[in-house]
């Protein structure tokens, strides 16, 4: 089994937590094959790191821009915003003013 993760995620398989720290391994899972046999399942996971972006841009003056409930102005032309999905985007912001 293969699982794509995000840094910070874990996943429990069987009695066995993989993540970052501990990406592979062999479980066996007893009495799940028939005939009472145990099965031995081989796990694997890879991480996906979180994506930075930059944006720069101009704004009149007097002029506000609201991205994701943050309010820009001239007097607040910055920020850092986090984006949560799949995996954690933060975008960090600039803006100036004319």
């Amino acid at each position: 089994m293969t699982y794509v993760l995000c840094n910070y995620d874990s996943i429990k398989v069987g009695n066995s937590w993989f993540s970052i720290s501990n990406p592979t391994g062999l479980i066996s899972m007893p009495n799940t094959r028939g005939y009472g046999c145990d099965s031995l399942i081989l796990v694997k996971t890879n991480f996906l790191s979180p994506t930075n972006a930059n944006l720069d841009t101009t704004i009149c003056k007097g002029e506000k821009l609201v991205i994701h409930n943050q309010t820009f102005y001239e007097n607040n032309p910055t920020g850092t915003i986090k984006l949560f999905g799949e995996i954690t985007e933060v975008v960090i912001l600039q803006f100036k003013f004319n």
